[in-house]
């Protein structure tokens, strides 16, 4: 029996990401990503949220979006 556990963690001044799985015997029994990139547009940032999570290869949930953040200049 193969048990292998991995997980990454990137983490920059525009975009953190977290993702996860689990193998058996080479078969992914989990895997997991959650995240969000930054993007600087003329009056402030855009926010790149992204969800996932597969459960023995079957699509759970997923969510994406995008968030914009003005900036007040006066």
């Amino acid at each position: 029996m193969s048990v292998h556990f991995s997980g990454t963690y990137k983490r920059s001044e525009d975009e953190i990401f977290i993702d996860i799985g689990f193998d058996i015997n080479g078969t992914k029994h989990l895997d997991a990503s959650l995240g969000y990139s930054r993007k600087k547009f003329n009056h402030g940032y855009t926010y790149h949220p992204t969800a996932h999570l597969i459960i023995n290869s079957e699509r759970i949930a997923a969510i994406s979006g995008i968030l914009f953040c003005y900036a007040q200049l006066y």
